[in-house]
């Protein structure tokens, strides 16, 4: 169950990292703050 979650998560953060690099620096920004608070919850969850 967890490691299906982890690799769909992991998924989701490696094609919103490519699409970082298209982003205005404003806009990566953001996104960089939202992905970094998605993988602390993932973080707090599995441990």
């Amino acid at each position: 169950g967890a490691d299906v979650l982890l690799d769909g998560d992991s998924a989701f953060a490696a094609s919103a990292v490519s699409d970082l690099r298209t982003l205005p620096e404003h806009a990566r920004a953001i996104a960089k703050a939202q992905i970094e608070a998605i993988f602390d919850s993932c973080v707090k969850t599995v441990f």
